[in-house]
């Protein structure tokens, strides 16, 4: 499946269509925290996970329209961070036999090729796992007394990921989906503030694996 930027913003614009009486758009952003799950971080058969840091700062920017007071429609782009492992290889006899050439790490599920720095029976390669993409919600309010609501979102999400490991590095993109619960208060009749948590799904290097991103955020509507 195809889906990019542009595929987001007709999607967005055709909504806002549907709906043209309703002229209460809005934009706004967050920040928060990323967490990556554990499948994205993964090692192969012969190599352990020894180190692995999961957490990072993720933000996103992002475009709405309210459909009615309980539907809108929102776009996007986030940044989920960056992840840091380290797998290590235990096995003497795999050493050896790659001490006249390279050897293969697998780190996130992409092999990353270096030279073998020492000959000892235990090597240690260090990785960072990078993800951003952008997004297409369909959001559902639940307006309460004293400006407060709920909200709950689903929607499309076309992530990349990249892996790196000392010089090589390794990326890819796909399509799938995301959703959302949150509340949000309104400080004004055009300022509001809201907090939410999140699931991004990936589905790169023929596998899938989840980003979660607690955020903390202000939209403003015109």
């Amino acid at each position: 499946m195809h889906f990019n930027a542009r595929s987001m913003a007709v999607a967005l614009a055709a909504a806002a269509t549907t709906s043209a009486q309703a002229a209460d758009w809005y934009v706004g952003g967050a920040l928060g925290q990323s967490r990556v799950g554990g499948s994205l971080g993964g090692a192969a058969a012969g190599f352990t996970v020894t180190k692995f840091d999961r957490t990072d700062t993720g933000f996103k920017l992002l475009a709405g329209v309210n459909l009615s007071p309980n539907f809108a429609v929102e776009g996007g782009y986030v940044g989920l961070g960056k992840a840091s492992l380290t797998v290590t290889e235990d096995d003497g006899e795999s050493a050896q036999n790659s001490a006249s050439g390279n050897r293969k790490v697998v780190t996130a599920h992409v092999d990353v090729r270096r030279p073998l720095e020492d000959g000892g029976n235990s090597v240690s390669v260090s990785g960072n796992l990078k993800g951003h993409g952008y997004f297409v919600d369909l959001v559902g309010k639940l307006p309460l007394a004293q400006n407060w609501g709920l909200f709950g979102k689903v929607g499309l999400f076309h992530g990349k990921a990249k892996v790196s490991a000392g010089n090589e590095s390794d990326s890819d993109s796909g399509t799938s989906y995301k959703f959302g619960v949150g509340a949000e208060y309104a400080l004004t009749k055009s300022v509001a503030v809201r907090g939410e948590w999140e699931r991004y799904r990936f589905k790169v290097f023929g596998d899938a694996g989840n980003v979660n991103l607690l955020s903390v955020g202000v939209t403003l509507a015109f």
